[in-house]
């Protein structure tokens, strides 16, 4: 007679079911990584946050838009405004425990603003990485003695090259004489009549010559011809390509090979690498804070970052730049903050998070804004000009003004080298953040 088979011990498969994967959850899908600690979600927030725009971007808004003035606005829309949509975004990220394009999934309306987030992000990846290009140049030409921008190198400087610490421009005279001579107003043979903002003073004729005899007509100091012809080797148009920059294409290569590594194993690699490119920045900002308000002159450039304009406060021009700084400060609407709160636990307590990492933020751009325009008031003292002559706004400000006033100041290399590893690391800390949020949508 055949066997019966006992119902207590039902027939086996030929192959056994594979067991689900250690990471997926009872329903089959992955389960989403969670930070180690709070620790490691903090610092990535200030990572991301923090970045090149409160060192370049802040100072020149400030002191463009009414010096200590800006501040009243800026103060209160950071309070008013970026707070809560910083908070807005880290409660939907961690509430949801999704990146920012399934994050609107409860509000299935609004999914749009989610994809568009990811696609601002991605844009935004493709060019800042350029930016930490640049730097990692700059940090590689710091180790040379005397520092390569310093002078007029014929490899690449043209004869429009002139050197501010030795030269003395035609364009500037006018106004440097008018410091000296605005208020002789006897006209006399010995005399020269000058102007200066369409008002007419005189000046000795014999001083007029001695000047005017070395001066160079000139327009381009030697810190703007290193950064345009040689680090960029700008072509003259857009008819004409140019030729492949391989220093520069290398440091590309490598910050893209940096970014890779630091997105391989999720925020289990990111999470740990920010406890070095998170707070070292702040080590360096605070080194180069103290010795930038120690120098001669330092005292006239921050002043002339923070003398109010109060009269300023009241156009609305200045409210819309204190907000757009404050959104491209923060990284609000980039779909990053999403992305970083939804690795926390459900149960995170977000409101002593929100109070550190905006605060952080706030006052890196105020120290920032300190060290540029310490630094700046250095290069006015030592050049005999007025701060504003010396000043830049944007890329210019962290790669033609800040390298060109660091040449003047004793152990330049070291302090050149300081800021730009800065610069480094705070661009790591952004770009790291934006291509995790870019790869977490697109990669699943």
């Amino acid at each position: 007679m055949a066997e019966r088979v006992s119902p207590a011990e039902p027939a086996k498969p030929e192959e056994e079911a594979v067991a689900p994967h250690e990471d997926e959850a009872a329903g089959g899908e992955p389960e989403r990584q969670k930070w180690s600690n709070k620790v490691e979600f903090i610092l990535s927030c200030i990572g991301m946050s923090v970045g090149l725009g409160n060192i370049w971007r802040f100072p020149y808004m400030a002191y463009a838009n009414g010096g200590a003035a800006f501040l009243i606005p800026y103060t209160i829309l950071m309070i008013t405004v970026g707070k809560p949509m910083y908070y807005l975004e880290l409660v939907l990220g961690q509430f949801q425990s999704l990146g920012q394009t399934h994050a609107f999934n409860c509000f299935p309306l609004c999914k749009g603003i989610g994809v568009c987030m990811t696609y601002a992000c991605f844009f935004v990846c493709l060019y800042f990485n350029v930016l930490l290009a640049y730097a990692l140049v700059y940090m590689v030409h710091s180790f040379k003695s005397p520092l390569p921008w310093s002078k007029c190198d014929p490899e690449w400087a043209d004869s429009n090259c002139f050197v501010r610490d030795t030269d003395i421009s035609c364009r500037t005279i006018a106004h440097d004489l008018y410091r000296v001579f605005g208020t002789l107003n006897e006209k006399t043979n010995d005399t020269v009549v000058l102007h200066h903002k369409e008002i007419e003073f005189y000046v000795p004729r014999d001083v007029y010559v001695n000047l005017t005899r070395g001066c160079t007509n000139a327009t381009q100091t030697a810190a703007e011809q290193f950064f345009y012809n040689n680090v960029l080797n700008i072509s003259s148009g857009i008819d004409e390509p140019g030729r492949i920059k391989v220093d520069l294409t290398v440091s590309l290569f490598i910050a893209w090979i940096f970014v890779c590594v630091a997105l391989l194993k999720g925020i289990k690699t990111s999470g740990k690498i920010v406890y070095i490119t998170a707070p070292a920045p702040f080590v360096i900002l605070t080194v180069l804070l103290v010795r930038g308000v120690t120098l001669p002159g330092a005292g006239t450039g921050i002043a002339y970052l923070f003398i109010p304009q109060w009269e300023k406060i009241l156009s609305g021009l200045v409210w819309q730049q204190a907000c757009q700084q404050i959104f491209y400060s923060l990284g609000a609407s980039m779909g990053t903050i999403i992305c970083m709160a939804s690795f926390n636990d459900f149960r995170n307590d977000l409101r002593r998070d929100i109070m550190i990492i905006t605060m952080a933020d706030f006052f890196t751009s105020i120290a920032g804004a300190l060290v540029v325009f310490a630094v700046l008031g250095n290069m006015a003292h030592n050049l005999d000009l007025p701060v504003s002559s010396v000043a830049e706004k944007g890329h210019g400000l962290a790669f033609v003004a800040y390298p060109e006033a660091a040449s003047l100041i004793p152990g330049s290399n070291v302090w050149a080298f300081s800021f730009f590893l800065m610069l480094l690391l705070l661009a790591v800390d952004s770009q790291v953040t934006r291509a995790r949020s870019v790869a977490n949508e697109l990669l699943g």
